[in-house]
């Protein structure tokens, strides 16, 4: 046994390591977020690691301020000074939003004594759709000397779609259930960081049982009376609704769904908007 052990542990040794151990800009300091860049780079950075985003815009009016994202000073000490960053806004290759449906501002100034500055553009609302529209973003440096662009964050594609009017915060309670009774005790009762993510313009997105299962259901409005008309958990099935009911004093809404295969075993949910 240990004279295979020692076989296998040779041929090991002579498989080559990975490129991503040899990146050349990363290891000479060029760029990156390592802990000894920052105590010799003032590196310039889109906050987040996510280079890859969902983007939801009301259409409620034709031209939304809307925040992109936010340029991050990544150094030892915060900006000596005011920093202006320049922004350059670029087309993708694929479901590219118009040029003239945003306007991204040419620069933006992270203040001295602060790290992060906002990348607020206007965006004109009227082509928006439940199918996402991309932009690329991207920093294109400092007007002052002495600040790296980040090579690895330092560009976000931005997927841009109508908001549902229903995405949001929500309080998050089950009243009744008798599909599952044994889980009732994990639901997290209440909890107020519940939030719904827009799918189309009358349909969001959420956990199914919250706190309890990682399946997400897509739940439907209708556009008169707003209340819930439809439950559906992706991947698996629609919950037929019982009944349903909206109290737009109280932003308060209820409804009644059962188990696709029995109508005896049934699910309570209110739901109350928080913001």
């Amino acid at each position: 046994m240990n004279k295979i052990y020692t076989t296998l542990l040779s041929l090991l040794l002579l498989i080559p390591l990975s490129s991503c151990l040899t990146d050349t800009p990363w290891e000479n300091g060029e760029y990156g977020l390592r802990a000894e860049d920052l105590e010799t780079k003032k590196i310039l950075e889109v906050k987040g690691l996510s280079t890859n985003r969902v983007l939801s815009v009301l259409t409620d009016e034709p031209v939304k301020e809307v925040q992109l994202f936010t340029v991050h000073l990544a150094a030892k000490d915060v900006a000596q000074e005011d920093i202006v960053v320049k922004i350059k806004a670029v087309a993708p290759a694929k479901n590219a939003l118009a040029q003239s449906e945003i306007e991204v501002p040419a620069t933006v100034t992270i203040k001295k004594g602060e790290r992060d500055a906002p990348v607020v553009a206007k965006v004109k609302t009227g082509t928006l759709t439940s199918d996402a529209k991309a932009v690329k973003v991207q920093i294109d440096g400092a007007n002052q000397g002495g600040y790296t662009v980040s090579g690895n964050f330092g560009a976000v594609t931005l997927n841009l779609l109508e908001r549902s009017a229903y995405e949001g915060r929500y309080k998050y309670e089950i009243l009744e259930n008798t599909i599952w009774p044994d889980y009732s005790v994990y639901i997290a009762q209440g909890a107020e960081d519940y939030v719904l993510e827009t799918v189309s313009k009358y349909t969001v997105v959420g956990y199914f049982l919250y706190g309890v299962f990682n399946d997400r259901a897509q739940i439907s409005f209708d556009p008169e009376t707003h209340a819930v008309s439809k439950l559906e958990v992706i991947g698996w099935a629609e919950f037929p609704l019982v009944e349903s009911t909206y109290d737009a004093a109280a932003k308060v809404w209820q409804f009644k769904v059962h188990h696709p295969k029995s109508a005896a075993h049934t699910l309570v949910y209110k739901l109350t908007r928080l913001d």
